[in-house]
Formats: C-alpha cells, structure tokens, sequence
C-alpha cells in the first residue's frame, strides 16, 4: 500500500472504501467470521481504553513495579503526601490511590478520583461533568497505582491489570492534575509531560480501542469519532456525520485498534465486522485531527496509512 506523506495529506483520499473489510484483512479472515484472536494476532479479550495501554481484562499479569514501595498511608492520601499532594494536586511515584479517594487541583476545581466502581476520572467539579476516564467501571474496589516506575496502572481487587498510561520513568516522576483540567505524568517536578489526559483523548495507541459510548475527540473537540451502542463507528462535526463504519445492529462491538497497526471492529461474539487493513508498529497511532480527518499514522513523524478522508 502506498505511503503518502503527511504534506500530500490535504488532497488524499482515504486508503480505505468506509464500511468495507480490505482485502488484507480478509486474506487473514473474512469480516463476520468467528475467532478469539485480532486478525492481527492480538487478543480481544483485551479490554478497550482510549488514553493509555494495555490492560488485561482475563487473568492478567501484574504489571511492573505494582504497588511497590507505597505505604497504606500514601495509598489513601492521608500518610507521608497527604496535605501536599491534597493542596498542591501532585503524587509522587510509588503513591497509590485508593477506592474513594480523589486528588485535587491546585484551584479546587478539578479532580481525579478513584471511584468506587473501579473507574479512574478526571472530573470538572464547577461544570460536574466527567473529562476523561480509564473506562474501568464495573471493578468495585479498585486502586490506582502511580508505580515507581512511573506507570499509572489501574488494578482490580484481585491484582489484574485493567488499564495503564505505559510510561516509563524514573522515581522522580511526579502525577499533576492541572489548573486546566489537564491530567499529566511528568519524568520529575516541572520536566517533559509523558503523558496527558487531555491528549489522550485525540490519540489511540496499539493496545487500546472505543467501548461502546466512548469517543475520541480532535484537539478542539470540534470533531469526534465514537463507538455507538449499536455498533457503528461514526465521525461526527457536532450533529452532522462525517463518515461510518457501516456496521450499524451490532449492539455491543467495539473497534480495536491492535499491536499490529490494524483498527478493527468487532462484534460482541468476536466476529471482525470492519477493518482498515492497515499493518505499522508499536509508534503508529490513530488520532482525529482538528481540520475533520482521522488517519492512521506509521510514526510521530512518519506517513499517513489510513484517513477517513474528511477534510473540512
């Protein structure tokens, strides 16, 4: 497949005809065929989350570093951190968060709270509205650990793995819930950002994918591209939709986007109802652009593989 460079980008087509499996993916399996397995070889038991990696939703490794060197005191913010990071809205690694706990910005107007249910968010508390989410629900008991590592993992009662920012860092890393709303993972106190919620919600990596109700949004949230109940993938500019995957009356699917550079729908029984049939590696991303595309990325600086097609 022709790689076309981001310059040519304005002009480009989509490589993909909308609601169609490509024949690279039927090669390997035809759209609506059983299997437990991605067609790119990654497991779809494998639970979706926009905005950081992995999580195993089956019997799940622990990840590394878990829970290591945090203290009971530290993991409900009320130990060795606890007036610092309740004011100032900072965790250090190693700090862990429990079940009905919240970290607080600077200003009191925003949180992220590990709540009760298992689902780690970012909240405005003037606006009482949810920004960002692990989209862990359903997990009662959960924590949060912000590990020495510098990985922010959320883990089930029993130790699973349910979902993490996949950043790496060394133990001066620190966790920021920003002024701004902005959740961010930064490698030390006033160093580069790792990671960021609000960037997370523009962006899906090799790993992670759209539950049912779940969105990417562009930068501006002009846009939006998200996984419907009933089973289609849409992008939307406000009401008006831009582009479908075609795969409306599968209530339940949800769209992958795999190990293997491939972003699949799949249906509840696992039957693969749409691809892009697009292959890249562990730096590919998909992300939903301010101008109306979503494409597919090689790299950060590398060639478009996939694009919706819909420049405004």
């Amino acid at each position: 497949m022709a790689k076309l460079p981001k310059a040519m980008l304005a002009i480009a087509a989509p490589v993909v005809v909308a609601g169609a499996v490509t024949a690279a993916v039927l090669s390997t399996a035809a759209a609506g065929s059983p299997g437990t397995r991605a067609l790119g070889g990654a497991d779809v038991s494998v639970a979706s989350a926009f905005g950081g990696y992995v999580a195993d939703a089956g019997p799940a490794r622990r990840m590394p570093g878990a829970l290591s060197g945090a203290s009971d005191s530290e993991a409900e913010i009320v130990g060795t951190h606890a007036a610092a990071t309740a004011t100032t809205g900072t965790l250090r690694a190693g700090s862990v968060l429990r079940a009905g706990k919240m970290l607080y910005s600077a200003n009191r107007e925003y949180a992220l709270a590990m709540r009760k249910d298992g689902d780690l968010v970012v909240s405005s508390l003037k606006a009482r509205r949810s920004l960002w989410s692990s989209q862990t629900p359903r997990n009662r008991g959960a924590t949060a650990a912000f590990q020495p590592d510098g990985n922010l993992v959320v883990y089930s009662r029993s130790k699973h793995a349910l979902w993490a920012s996949g950043t790496r860092a060394a133990a001066r890393a620190v966790l920021d819930m920003g002024n701004n709303g902005d959740l961010v993972i930064r490698s030390s106190a006033g160093g580069p950002a790792l990671w960021s919620s609000v960037a997370a919600l523009s962006v899906l990596r090799p790993g992670q994918g759209l539950a049912p109700g779940h969105a990417l949004y562009s930068p501006s949230h002009a846009y939006m591209l998200v996984m419907q109940s009933g089973g289609n993938l849409v992008l939307r500019n406000g009401k008006t939709w831009l582009w479908s995957s075609k795969t409306g009356g599968h209530r339940g699917a949800r769209a992958v986007y795999q190990s293997d550079g491939n972003f699949v729908i799949y249906s509840r029984t696992k039957h693969a109802l749409w691809a892009t049939g697009t292959r890249a590696g562990a730096s590919s991303f998909l992300t939903v652009q301010n101008n109306g595309n979503t494409i597919i990325f090689s790299s950060p600086n590398g060639f478009a593989l996939w694009a919706t097609g819909t420049i405004r």
